[in-house]
């Protein structure tokens, strides 16, 4: 369990959430659960390291990948601050197509409900739609949903839901949540843009998919970083995180691999993405382009722990990269291989557009 402030709030209004509303109904068709959880190895909150910069030090590869594990934070938490909200709706016996307000205990304000049946979205026909306003910001959740096997898209406003939101407040969320995929057990899809920044070394947009067979979460994507850089300050294009990974969720380990292009990076480079646009390649590059006087070795120093495969145990995340790997008997050969799992093209995740 993640130990940040941040966390003790949700779970904060998760007891809030629990006290005010009764045991789910039986009948109730309204979806209750649509995440994945990650581990900490993979996915742990250090809001203050959302960007890329180090001020007035050198990144090094270990940095990077502590820093890949924030970025995962976003995407696998914005499943939890969903779950939370959809449990308000245990205390409605919501059985079908239905018309009502109520007042959020989170935020003291009226929203508005309304329920169909039958409905079309996304090249679908969905067994139920639900569209959740807010009198003041207006459109707050849009729920399809398929009652079984379970399949849900939710499109949300974390601000709009609840106005006292701090976490992804002005963000636009996606979510589609899949019981159905023939390989894995279940399935998330994670789109966010429109994300806070108060920086001009933000991430802008995340996207990220999650599938879950027995203890292991199969996680690949690609965040967007307009105008990052790593450490060459002189570097434009801004810098795409694009990233896969393995998750043994009961173990608490992981393993990833990282690639850093720039945000606009098109289809018909994506065949150089795992060897021009490696983290090691491109952190080398931007160390060299600034330091002009720094030895192979020097530079080696930084960029060593960047190369091939990371390992993850834990809280304290990054352990080693590359032919390193930890003595723990759960790094076998099937979590080490990553084949299959690609991000999508940065260009697309930056052209990206969510709206109810």
């Amino acid at each position: 369990m993640k130990t940040n402030k941040l966390l003790i709030l949700f779970v904060l209004i998760a007891s809030i959430l629990a006290s005010s509303c009764s045991k789910k109904k039986k009948g109730d068709i309204v979806p209750d659960d649509m995440n994945i959880n990650l581990s900490d190895a993979i996915s742990i909150p250090d809001l203050e390291k959302k960007g890329f910069i180090y001020e007035d030090t050198i990144v090094s590869g270990r940095d990077l990948y502590q820093k890949l594990r924030t970025l995962i934070y976003y995407g696998d938490n914005a499943g939890t601050i969903l779950n939370q909200y959809l449990s308000v709706f245990d205390q409605y016996e919501i059985t079908g197509p239905t018309i009502f307000s109520f007042i959020n205990d989170l935020d003291g304000k009226t929203k508005n409900v309304v329920v169909t049946d039958h409905a079309d979205f996304f090249n679908e026909t969905w067994d139920y739609f639900m569209f959740v306003t807010d009198g003041v910001e207006g459109g707050a959740l849009a729920l399809y949903w398929n009652v079984n096997p379970r399949k849900a898209i939710a499109i949300f406003r974390p601000k709009a839901l609840n106005s006292n939101s701090t976490f992804l407040r002005n963000a636009w969320v996606w979510i589609e949540y899949n019981e159905s995929h023939q390989f894995f057990d279940k399935t998330t899809l994670i789109q966010l843009t429109d994300m806070d920044t108060t920086s001009a070394n933000y991430m802008s947009k995340l996207k990220m998919f999650i599938g879950k067979k027995g203890d292991i979460a199969h996680i690949y994507g690609n965040t967007i970083h307009p105008t990052a850089y790593l450490v060459d300050p002189e570097h434009t294009g801004g810098r795409s995180w694009a990233f896969k990974a393995k998750n043994n969720t009961k173990l608490d380990i992981a393993v990833a691999k990282c690639a850093l292009p720039t945000t606009k990076m098109t289809s018909d480079e994506m065949p150089v993405i795992w060897t021009t646009y490696t983290m090691d390649e491109v952190l080398r590059a931007e160390i060299e382009a600034v330091y002009t006087e720094a030895t192979p070795a020097q530079v080696d120093y930084y960029v060593n722990n960047a190369v091939g495969l990371a390992y993850f145990i834990g809280p304290a995340g990054f352990v080693s990269n590359n032919l390193d790997v930890p003595e723990d008997p759960g790094f076998t050969n099937d979590l080490l291989n990553l084949t299959g799992l690609e991000p999508w093209t940065p260009l697309d995740v930056y052209n990206m557009i969510i709206s109810f």
